[in-house]
């Protein structure tokens, strides 16, 4: 017997490649932080921090990056797409790209 559960309809299968952000897409996301600084809805002591941060290099790093940015999976909606392209880094003989 076949059926489909339609968790979202119209949603295409899960086995598409991971949205990988534009260097524009990338110009945007610093502009909305930029935003939120000024409206003061952020510490502006963590933000630095966080932006100081050198990139993981090493699957190990990156595996505790994204352990430590999941607490914030509840708070930034479409969390686990923007972190697919970290968590396809941690895979065995993936490249770093």
């Amino acid at each position: 017997m076949e059926f489909s559960i339609d968790l979202v309809p119209g949603a295409g299968p899960m086995s598409v490649a991971p949205y990988r952000m534009t260097p524009a897409e990338l110009v945007e996301l610093e502009g909305q932080l930029e935003d939120l600084l000024e409206k003061q809805l952020v510490d502006p002591a963590k933000v630095a921090s966080v932006l100081q941060w050198e990139r993981p290099r090493p699957v190990t790093d990156i595996r505790s990056f994204v352990s430590l940015v999941g607490y914030y999976r509840r708070f930034i909606e479409g969390f686990s797409k923007i972190v697919a392209p970290l968590t396809q880094l941690t895979r065995k003989e993936q490249p770093f790209i």
